[in-house]
């Protein structure tokens, strides 16, 4: 995290991981190697979690509140493996980019419901989810990014709004966001 996947080497990693040289090129062909398998790690548990916070829930706009506060919590309290899955992907080269998107692309499902959510809603492309999903990590990518993680989850209404108002419409959007924010600050927080 410190020099980022440019600058760092092999002799780099074997320091900061205490281990031999010989032992690194047991598990890794070379630095892109181990930096796509650091890229993978987790993902499943990640999904997993948000998937469990978001069916915690009963009403889809509260499902997707519950899935993205789970997200932030997640990015916030590993903020190098963040940093590493969120930005140094683009240096890390094309198979590294494209898994990077491939992780976006798989928190669509949480947005299937809005198509159903009201009758105005089934007529939107499905690209929409996309959309959607790109504009939320796009927010995440840039406190991520700018080592602003801090205030990444003051986000969280944002990133809800971004995610439902094409489903509800932007009036609903606002009011349920409105309504999500005042009942998560008196119980338990964001």
């Amino acid at each position: 995290m410190a020099k980022g996947y440019a600058n760092v080497s092999v002799a780099d990693i074997v320091a900061a991981a205490g281990i031999a040289r010989d032992v690194f090129y047991e598990h890794f062909s070379d630095k892109q190697d181990a930096f796509l398998e650091a890229q993978s790690y987790s993902t499943q548990d990640i999904l997993d979690a948000c998937a469990a916070a978001y069916f915690a829930e009963q009403d889809w706009p509260e499902r997707v509140w519950s899935g993205l506060r789970t997200l932030v919590a997640i990015i916030v309290s590993h903020p190098s493996l963040s940093h590493l899955r969120l930005v140094e992907c683009y240096a890390a080269g094309p198979t590294a980019i494209r898994r990077a998107e491939e992780i976006t692309r798989s928190f669509t499902i949480f947005l299937e419901e809005g198509y159903r959510y009201r009758p105005e809603a089934h007529r939107l492309p499905r690209l929409c989810s996309q959309a959607i999903t790109g504009a939320i990590f796009e927010v995440i990518y840039r406190h991520v990014a700018r080592d602003g993680l801090a205030a990444l989850s003051r986000q969280l209404p944002l990133l809800v709004y971004i995610a439902i108002a094409p489903f509800t419409g932007r009036d609903d959007a606002i009011a349920m966001v409105t309504e999500m924010t005042r009942g998560h600050a008196t119980v338990g927080g964001s």
